[in-house]
This record gives structure tokens, sequence and C-alpha cells, in this order.
């Protein structure tokens, strides 16, 4: 039995690209959708939530934030512009309403305004941050007190 080339897979994991990028999203749906499920509701989303998720990968779950209350809005920043494509695809009726946007870029220079979001989800990323003191000091930042 030949092996995968976890070199390929690692970096793929860290920022997905091309079509292989494309079926890494889809797999790290299916292989995180309890831990997304949780994490969605600790988060406690309710009326004027303004959640900002970091490494959102595809998309898959922005629903399941928007869904918690009509006047939630949404920002998903992800390193991998084949997963900001994707989610823009799989969100564009998101959207279209205004309640969800898609950036890329990397963690530790967040481009908002200090005290921004009510809400702040990352998933499976820390260890791809190559400062996390720096990713940190950012989140805090942007996060309401």
């Amino acid at each position: 039995m030949e092996l995968p080339d976890f070199k390929l897979v690692a970096e793929q994991l860290r920022k997905p690209s091309g079509d292989f990028g494309k079926v890494i999203g889809e797999n790290m749906n299916e292989s995180n959708a309890f831990m997304n499920k949780v994490a969605i509701d600790c988060l406690d989303i309710s009326a004027n939530d303004y959640v900002l998720e970091l490494g959102m990968g595809n998309g898959k779950f922005v629903g399941d934030i928007l869904n918690k209350h009509e006047s939630v809005k949404y920002i998903g920043r992800d390193f991998s512009d084949v997963m900001i494509a994707e989610a823009k695809k799989i969100n564009a009726a998101w959207m279209e309403k205004g309640r969800a946007k898609f950036y890329e870029g990397i963690t530790d220079t967040l481009s908002w305004d200090t005290q921004t979001f009510s809400k702040i989800l990352t998933l499976n990323t820390i260890y791809f941050w190559q400062k996390p003191e720096i990713e940190l000091r950012e989140i805090k930042r942007v996060l309401k007190d």
C-alpha cells in the first residue's frame, strides 16, 4: 500500500490550493463537523452579534451561525484563496442579503477597528500561526470587551 505524501497533505491543510484543496476543504467539513457545532453553540450567538471566523475553510458552517438570529452578521477570513472562492459560492445567498462577507488574509494583521466583533471563532488554526502571541493580540484587539 502506498502512503500519501504527508508533506503535501500538511501544506494543503494549512493553505488549501487547487482541486486537491477543494477536496481537503470537504474532508475538513466532515472530520470537524461535531467540533464546529459545539464551538458555534458555545458562542451563544444572539441578536445583533457580529461574528468573525478565522480560518473558516469553505464556509460550510456559516449558515449555522447566521441562522441563530436574523440580525447576526458574519465575516470569514482565510489564508487560502481557494477556500475564499468556495465560501463565496456556498454562501452566495447570505452575501446577497448583506449578512456574510469573506476576505483572504492572515491573522497577525486584522484590518478591522478595535472592538469590532462581539464573537470570534477559530478552530484548528493556531498550529499554523507563525507567531501565536501576535495573532492572539490581534484577536483580542478586534474583540469587544
